[in-house]
């Protein structure tokens, strides 16, 4: 195949100058390492979905770079053990391409953390093969897709399309490494995001092309997250409690909650604002009303108690004054009418 795909560039693109290439997998970049020098000498590189990057030497200035695909086989093993406690066999399900003989490769090293648990390989298979096999699978079992995407007979699936395929033959929770091969009744695991690895590469491709250097630029790891289907977890009845922290839960119903939550809870917020504003101003109401009440008591009483007072300064049968005595002299503030009439002084003249 290679010396025909490189007669076809050859013929193709002798004559049109390339600012950078990508590479999106391991046979891609296989085949630029091969070929790229007598293809397309001096253009960059930027390679993305690339396994078992350790085994790649990059001469300095060499012009690659890229996203390496590290692929979290432990941890999605592990929490496939912990969300069914049950299980004695992990299968690796995978074909017989380059990249899915690395990832079992790359399994089978991380099988021994794994000591208690039997791992039987499905690799090199038909279709036909493969879907009885695992229709056959034992209640203790769980299946780790490590990348199933061409058959023994060249038969080549999408990865949404081989991961239907999978789900529709197995009976028993299936597992992955990349969110790009999810599908509704997956369970999930450790994922790869494709979505963040086209990114990276792209941002790397933009900065070469505003210049820089495609060597002196880092290798980047690709992002992982754990991430979970809905239907899957509903399937094999696991509750999103037990799940680690910070997981993604993928397929929820669309409800009405769901779409509008944000705007539920705003609108929740802003309602419960305004039934406290509105407490607050009633309660500054019944306060002021209660305030305004007990001032007019006090004013009703302080006026009943100068009536009272008047009538006793008129009528009081003993002679009475009252005098403020301070530290320069003293002065008479009230004297009764008996008091006034018998010192003889007008009240006007006495009083001060």
């Amino acid at each position: 195949m290679a010396p025909q795909l490189t007669a076809l560039y050859k013929h193709s693109y002798s004559n049109v100058a390339f600012d950078v290439i990508v590479a999106s997998d391991n046979n891609a970049l296989d085949f630029l390492l091969l070929h790229r020098n007598s293809l397309f000498p001096g253009v960059p590189v930027v390679f993305c979905g690339i396994n078992d990057i350790f085994k790649y030497r990059f001469d300095p200035g060499s012009g690659y770079t890229g996203i390496s695909e590290a692929s979290d086989i432990a941890a999605t093993i592990a929490i496939g053990l912990k969300l069914h406690p049950s299980t004695k066999k992990v299968i690796l399900l995978s074909d017989a391409t380059e990249t899915g003989l690395i990832n079992i490769a790359l399994a089978k090293k991380v099988a021994v953390q794994f000591p208690a648990i039997s791992f039987v390989e499905m690799a090199d298979l038909t279709a036909p093969q493969l879907s009885l096999a695992l229709n056959a699978l034992e209640d203790d079992t769980i299946v780790l897709d490590l990348g199933f995407f061409r058959d023994t007979e060249g038969r080549a699936f999408a990865a949404r399309e081989s991961m239907d395929f999978i789900l529709s033959a197995s009976r028993r929770p299936v597992y992955t490494l990349w969110d790009f091969a999810m599908a509704p009744g997956a369970m999930g695991g450790k994922l790869i995001s494709g979505r963040l690895q086209g990114e990276n590469a792209a941002a790397l491709v933009t900065r070469i092309l505003r210049g820089a250097r495609a060597d002196a630029l880092d290798i980047i790891e690709s992002p992982t997250a754990y991430t979970f289907d809905y239907e899957g977890l509903k399937k094999f009845g696991i509750d999103e409690s037990v799940l680690p922290v910070g997981a993604i839960v993928t397929g929820k119903p669309d409800t009405f909650y769901s779409r509008y939550k944000v705007y539920l809870w705003f609108g929740a917020a802003l309602f419960a604002a305004q039934i406290l504003i509105i407490a607050l101003l009633l309660s500054n109401i019944a306060r002021r009303r209660r305030e305004e009440h007990a001032r007019k008591e006090a004013v009703n009483a302080l006026r009943e108690t100068n009536q009272m007072f008047s009538l006793f300064m008129r009528h009081s049968p003993v002679n009475v004054f009252i005098k403020e005595m301070t530290a320069t002299g003293s002065r008479i503030l009230m004297a009764s009418e008996n008091f006034r009439e018998m010192i003889g002084v007008p009240g006007s003249e006495m009083v001060g």
